[in-house]
């Protein structure tokens, strides 16, 4: 079992998947994207998921699976892009946006979001 704790997901380039619909949530799917920590010297890949809860999506031109850099997460206090650590989460109204082409392919907003991140697949 590999310890999430201290860990950041590399988002760059994010890796989607699928965008599901779970009851009142948006569900944005990433198989496998990469993750670091200070402790540890090897790259750890992990299956992850952006939770929009009471999410709305504003906007679903996206071919899937849908590969960018270009993509955020904004929030009442600030945004963030490429890296997310494990167990990021905030509450407030939030907007995620994917971009690819210099225009928007995506767009969820809600009232919450967390990044939920399940099993990991080892890389030297």
């Amino acid at each position: 079992m590999v310890n999430t704790t201290n860990r950041t997901i590399d988002l760059e380039p994010a890796r989607l998947a699928a965008i599901e619909q779970r009851s009142d949530k948006v569900v944005l799917v990433f198989p496998s994207q990469p993750s670091y920590s200070e402790e540890e010297t090897h790259v750890v890949s992990f299956a992850c998921e952006m939770h929009i809860h009471h999410g709305v999506i504003e906007l679903n031109n996206a071919v899937l699976p849908l590969e960018t850099e270009d993509w955020t997460v904004e929030y009442v206090h600030g945004s963030r892009a490429c890296f997310l650590p494990v167990g990021f989460q905030v509450a407030g109204p939030v907007r995620v946006t994917f971009s690819q082409h210099d225009a928007p392919s995506l767009i969820v907003v809600g009232d919450r979001f967390e990044l939920v991140v399940g099993s990991a697949e080892l890389r030297r």
